[in-house]
């Protein structure tokens, strides 16, 4: 089933996830808060990249991942920085970002935190920005593919403090491990 967002946009029922400024003006992709799939928890789960460098994931507790963190190793050393803005710590300050072919948008809205991911490659193809549902948590506009998931606030800032104090407990936890090397498949085997 696919449906095309209607034109009509009410306060509160869409988030602006992204500007594209354009010759003529910029282009707003608003995403509908509605098509986001919620899930009631979300904990950050560690992926030993190498020996001794750590890549942090956002994950429900099935080890679906809601939100990749790609380009950002050593994450076990990074959180311990009270300072670092690298991870979208803090729900409360709208946290984008974009490193070779990845971008990815974080904020909180009320009682939920919303999260935005995909191809940062792609987004140059968006130009009326049409949004089509493909699935629960999955929207294109204008063919670009956005992952489009919300957690509750609660539970968001405290995967967050949890890693954290993992992390400064000098163990890195819970662990995940890809399930496949398909990058169309995010789940993770989550243990410990």
């Amino acid at each position: 089933m696919h449906i095309v967002q209607r034109t009509d946009r009410s306060p509160g029922r869409s988030l602006r996830v992204l500007e594209l400024p354009r010759t003529l003006g910029t282009r707003n992709v608003d995403l509908p808060a509605d098509w986001a799939r919620s899930h009631d928890d979300v904990v950050v789960a560690f992926d030993q990249f190498g020996p001794t460098n750590w890549q942090a994931h956002l994950v429900n507790p099935e080890g679906e991942v809601l939100l990749a963190f790609p380009w950002h190793d050593h994450a076990d050393t990074i959180l311990l920085r009270w300072d670092s803005t690298e991870f979208p710590l803090h729900a409360d300050d709208e946290w984008t970002a974009a490193v070779d072919g990845w971008w990815a948008w974080v904020h909180a809205d009320g009682t939920h935190v919303y999260l935005a991911e995909c191809d940062a490659d792609e987004l140059e193809r968006i130009g009326r920005a049409k949004l089509r549902q493909e699935s629960p948590g999955l929207v294109t506009v204008d063919g670009v593919l956005f992952s489009w998931n919300r957690v509750p606030r609660v539970a968001y800032e405290r995967a967050w403090q949890d890693a954290i104090d993992a992390c400064r407990a000098g163990r890195p936890s819970p662990m995940g491990e890809w399930i496949s090397n398909d990058p169309a498949d995010r789940r993770m085997l989550l243990r410990g």
